[in-house]
């Protein structure tokens, strides 16, 4: 939208600028001279906060170009050349779209021989976040599920009030952990943090061992962490507790505080939506 000098609109325009794109020693005829090669716009953002989309916007305007989101009416306000502002439109167009949520179903139930041979992979290590989460009780079936956005993470409870004995000490030892505030502990939660990244068909899913102790400290193990990709709406096979699974993993999966003699394999699906 281009606004002429003597338009019943321009001293809106002014007033938007001076609040919008404030500049050190311009005037409302500063600005005036801006409307015969600019155009200005307002564009309402519908999925995601205006502010968030703002830097990739910027990134895009002319030397004269200026750009700013208004947080109460989740808006992008752009003057820019007439070209430029069709570019921003474009952009918003593309990235102002629903994020996909993702659900994650976790199921761990007595290994198969066909399942022993499975293993997991690991070293990569994951934000925190989420948005909800619930858990099944513990026996030898166990089920789990997390609601997340893709790209967020959630963090996924799967053991509660679990006795933090000398395995559970011995198993942070051996990732580096030594601080003395863990033989303060009697009684620990168990879990993991669960990142996926919807990819078409497909689900690129991060899941990082955590233990959380009972004044808000956490230990995350990164060296145990594991990543995989599946496909939409199918239940995948990709651990077992006898077969090379890290010890950190096996134990919180079975949410005890001692060896686990029991072989376990570990199924996932990803519903999104």
């Amino acid at each position: 939208m281009r606004i002429l000098e003597n338009s019943p609109f321009s001293q809106v325009f002014f007033f938007i600028c001076l609040v919008f794109f404030p500049q050190p020693g311009w005037t409302s005829s500063t600005y005036a001279n801006e409307l015969t090669t600019n155009t200005f716009e307002i564009i309402k953002i519908r999925h995601r906060p205006a502010k968030e989309l703002l830097p990739q916007v910027e990134t895009m305007l002319s030397a004269n170009g200026r750009a700013s989101a208004d947080t109460i009416s989740n808006s992008i306000i752009i003057s820019d050349t007439s070209d430029n502002v069709v570019h921003v439109k474009q952009l918003i167009n593309d990235l102002d779209i629903p994020v996909p949520q993702v659900t994650i179903n976790l199921r761990s139930r007595q290994a198969t021989a066909q399942t022993r041979s499975l293993s997991t992979t690991g070293g990569i290590h994951a934000g925190r976040g989420g948005l909800e989460m619930s858990s099944g009780k513990f026996n030898r079936n166990q089920n789990f599920q997390l609601t997340v956005s893709s790209g967020s993470s959630g963090y996924l409870l799967t053991g509660r009030d679990i006795p933090f004995t000398n395995y559970w000490l011995d198993i942070c030892h051996r990732y580096g952990y030594r601080f003395s505030w863990l033989t303060d502990y009697k009684r620990i939660e168990s879990g993991f943090e669960v990142t996926p990244v919807v990819l078409g068909n497909r689900v690129d899913l991060l899941m990082l061992p955590r233990l959380s102790f009972g004044d808000g400290r956490s230990i995350s193990f990164a060296e145990a962490a594991t990543r995989m990709t599946v496909p939409v709406n199918t239940w995948v096979t990709f651990a077992a507790t006898d077969t090379g699974m890290q010890s950190v993993s096996a134990a919180i999966l079975t949410a005890k505080g001692q060896t686990n003699n029991q072989a376990m394999t570990l199924e996932v699906k990803a519903h999104v939506r």
